[in-house]
């Protein structure tokens, strides 16, 4: 009888195997049928599904063939038109979009990376990367951008305000690097940083032991900042000291900045204030 309960239980094994493959096939399915609507804007999409079928070994998955041609197609459209497509899906969020496939910079910061082969796009700064995975459609591309878009670009901004405690940081960057009280010395913009940080902390964020007080100011908000008062031509302080920005070569101790006025941006590594411009 041990050797016919073996064989039963080998046998409810493999029903269970063949019935969880069947679960995950229909689940990919279900989720081709929810995307067939908006195929053809959103090709990749789709694309991705059916190559999920084929990693399942689905037996149905030869039937989509028609459908995956034609979808091919708008893919290879897509594909060499694409920054144009993205320009235009991005037209009414007034952003830029330079750059060749697989790589586009949008706002000259934002990078867009695409992997075609994996049906994956990296979407963000050095300082901030989100991943968009198995649809590289534009129009699922540009809402991701978007997104960046508005964190980069999206927040208040007091141009007077915002000098006045760049003022401040760089004061307490010159302690931290032994130059107290020598308005008119360089500091690294990294130590000017991490002083902004700081002080924009409400009194409530050193009390809270959780950190979730906490308010984030990532060094690309911080350069975008920094580009916005560059573009409002307000560089002078009401101690009469006026910003000056030093860049250097290596990128890695430098923030890449913007004068969104004139769309110009170098890497900044040194930063001061003086009383003459």
């Amino acid at each position: 009888m041990d050797e016919w309960a073996q064989l039963v239980g080998q046998a409810i094994e493999r029903c269970r195997k063949l019935e969880a493959q069947v679960r995950k096939e229909r689940k990919v399915w279900e989720t081709i049928q929810k995307h067939l609507i908006d195929a053809e804007r959103r090709p990749f999409a789709v694309l991705s599904l059916i190559e999920q079928l084929r990693n399942l070994q689905s037996p149905n998955v030869q039937e989509l063939s028609e459908l995956e041609r034609a979808l091919k197609d708008k893919a290879h459209e897509q594909i060499n038109h694409y920054r144009d497509l993205l320009a235009q899906a991005l037209k009414d969020d007034g952003c830029t979009v330079e750059g060749h496939f697989p790589e586009y910079q949008v706002n000259k910061i934002i990078r867009v990376q695409l992997d075609e082969q994996r049906y994956q796009a990296k979407i963000g700064t050095r300082f901030h990367t989100e991943t968009v995975r198995d649809d590289i459609s534009v129009v699922t591309v540009a809402e991701a951008v978007r997104k960046e878009v508005k964190r980069l670009f999206g927040r208040p901004f007091n141009a007077k305000e915002f000098l006045q405690t760049l003022w401040q940081a760089y004061l307490l960057a010159l302690t931290i690097e032994g130059k107290p009280q020598r308005a008119g010395e360089y500091v690294r913009i990294w130590s000017v940083h991490k002083f902004m940080v700081m002080l924009k902390q409400k009194d409530a964020a050193f009390t809270d032991p959780m950190g979730k007080k906490f308010e984030p100011y990532p060094p690309d908000e911080f350069a975008v900042d920094i580009g916005k008062l560059l573009a409002e031509g307000i560089e002078q302080t009401t101690q009469g000291y006026y910003l000056h920005l030093t860049p250097v070569r290596n990128p890695k101790e430098a923030l890449f900045i913007v004068n969104w006025a004139t769309g110009v941006g170098q890497n900044y590594g040194l930063l001061s204030f003086r009383q003459e411009r």
